[in-house]
């Protein structure tokens, strides 16, 4: 079930809708004024933190103007709409897959999750490469091979 946010102030209201995704997938409302983009923390391990933003419109401004190289912040857009034993999960899988997730009743949904996959992208620096370990066989044989 859908919640009514009329006749509350925006300010309110994302509270509301704050505190409604901390329920849903667990975590502790920090959001407010000023937060730099957290809005909901202690996550999951490889999830600490969460922006929320009501509509499409303010998590694109969010994602374009707000989330600085080497520091992406998840995003979820959108009302939770039904609550549904599996929601949590949901909602976590897509986080770890494009880096947020959207709510079914945004249009073109599937695009807007790519959209911010691609910001994840961009924005997050590539693992390390990992250093093979000295294999003095594998030299001899490249300088082997030199010759």
């Amino acid at each position: 079930m859908k919640q009514s946010f009329e006749g509350v102030s925006s300010d309110h209201a994302g509270a509301e809708l704050e505190e409604a995704y901390a329920k849903i997938i667990g975590g502790t409302v920090r959001g407010g004024f000023g937060d730099r983009g957290i809005d909901i923390v202690g996550i999951a391990k490889d999830i600490p933190v969460v922006q929320i933003k009501r509509s499409w419109q303010n998590a694109e401004y969010f994602l374009q103007r707000e989330v600085v190289p080497g520091r992406f912040i998840p995003v979820i857009v959108g009302d939770p709409g039904q609550i549904t034993p599996d929601l949590k999960q949901e909602i976590l899988t897509s986080i770890r897959e494009f880096g947020g997730w959207v709510a079914h009743d945004i249009y073109n949904r599937e695009d807007k999750l790519n959209y911010i996959a691609d910001i994840r992208n961009r924005l997050t620096p590539p693992a390390p490469k990992k250093e093979m370990p000295d294999n003095p066989l594998g030299r001899k044989m490249a300088d082997f091979f030199k010759k």
